[in-house]
């Protein structure tokens, strides 16, 4: 199973950056976890209609990122593309008062909030979902 990261956005840094709205400071922070290191990110290649040289098949996994309910409706608007991977959803948004059937339109196997990831707690998913992956082969 490979890993990739997508989001809509490549990136809110700047001046005012604000780190869980980063997308880029997500993916370092993730790649921090060592069963992550190798991890795909593919936000630039699709928002650039760039060639990607490794295009995510059945049963890889991605992270979604959406810092924003707009972000999070464009990546629903996109679902198809993500049905049949496993998907890891990372937001920010998870505290404001809305419906979390939202958040399941996109099939998550795990959903963390950005400015809360348990860093071990997401390795240890991560590493259980490669495991089981590699026991169905």
């Amino acid at each position: 199973m490979r890993i990739f990261f997508y989001s809509c956005k490549t990136t809110y840094c700047g001046n005012d950056c604000v780190y869980w709205r980063c997308p880029k400071r997500c993916v370092s922070r993730l790649q921090s976890l060592p069963v992550l290191e190798e991890m795909t990110d593919l936000s630039e290649a699709m928002v650039c209609a760039r060639p990607i040289a490794n295009i995510p098949k059945s049963g890889d996994l991605m992270f979604l990122f959406a810092a924003s309910w707009s972000e999070l409706e464009e990546l629903i608007s996109m679902r198809d593309r993500f049905e049949e991977l496993k998907v890891i959803l990372i937001t920010d948004i998870r505290t404001q008062k809305r419906d979390e059937g939202t958040f399941h339109q996109l099939q998550p196997r795990y959903i963390a909030a950005m400015d809360s990831v348990n860093m071990d707690g997401l390795g240890e998913v991560v590493s259980r979902m490669l495991a089981n992956s590699k026991v169905a082969v």
